[in-house]
């Protein structure tokens, strides 16, 4: 009797044909990054990914003893849903590392980082009409510390984007002297409505390349005491920005899932922003 499996909606790997003495360090990568491995044995477990898995981050080939002739089913499948993957017909568990990265990168669609940066830059002082000096630029330093995290989200059948806020209070009255006197629950406040107009913005972005998306409220989550981040079970790249000195952290995390049209991807790595009220939509 073929097996059944039962997949999270979490972000996966798929490696078919492959043995996991062979990928000791993708197994070490999975579980720092945070998605998962699904080892595909035959083809009809291969079929079930593709309809089951939301939301793949590659789909690896082995080729075995030069058997690229004999996976033409397999390589018809993915074709025809529209996913990447790749074959391997010799490879060491090291040489597997520059392919999950260039994988993961591929997650991230070439018009987001400058889309957010745009957006962010554009609401803030929006919002926080006395703080209009600060400038949010993007970095690509992943450690960061915070006091408080804001999460919003924009989501569609086939889009997930991810806006997570992380505060300093002290640092940030410090830096910006329109914060100078606010309690924590009002530069809360104020930044949840940040988070609900970035997602605004993102989502007004997204309809005018045909992704319809909805939004959550922003909910909050106090980080001191040794609180961990709020982290998404589905694995995005991110796009970073900074702003005053790093006294806000603005993380935004895309993906467009399997499930997707090919034109939603060719259209999110086009995307320019525009601004609300800008475009007559027809």
């Amino acid at each position: 009797m073929a097996k059944k499996f039962i997949f999270s909606s979490c972000s996966y790997l798929v490696l078919y044909k492959f043995e996991k003495s062979e990928t000791s360090l993708v197994e070490k990568v999975a579980k720092q990054e945070g998605f998962r491995l699904f080892y595909a044995d035959n083809p009809t477990e291969l079929a079930e990914c593709v309809e089951k898995i939301q939301y793949p981050i590659d789909y690896y080939i082995h080729a075995k003893n030069g058997e690229i002739a004999r996976i033409l089913s397999e390589e018809n499948l993915l074709k025809k849903f529209g996913l990447h993957y790749e074959i391997l017909s010799d490879f060491t568990d090291e040489s597997l590392k520059p392919m999950m990265e260039n994988s993961l990168k591929r997650l991230m669609p070439e018009g987001i980082p400058s889309l957010i940066s745009t957006t962010v830059n554009f609401v803030f002082p929006r919002v926080f009409t006395d703080a209009e000096s600060v400038k949010f630029k993007e970095t690509h330093e992943a450690a960061h510390k915070a006091d408080f995290a804001i999460l919003g989200s924009s989501a569609s059948n086939d889009w997930v984007g991810q806006c997570f806020i992380y505060l300093q209070f002290d640092a940030l009255r410090k830096t910006v002297p329109a914060f100078a006197n606010r309690t924590e629950i009002q530069i809360i406040d104020g930044f949840r409505e940040l988070a609900n107009q970035i997602i605004g913005v993102v989502n007004f972005n997204l309809s005018g390349i045909g992704i319809s998306a909805g939004s959550t409220l922003p909910i909050g989550f106090d980080l001191r005491n040794g609180a961990q981040k709020p982290r998404n079970t589905i694995y995005t790249q991110l796009v970073r920005l900074d702003g005053a000195d790093g006294a806000i952290r603005i993380e935004f995390g895309p993906l467009l899932s399997g499930k997707g049209t090919k034109t939603n991807q060719i259209e999110l790595d086009r995307i320019r922003f525009s601004e609300p009220g800008e475009v007559e939509m027809l």
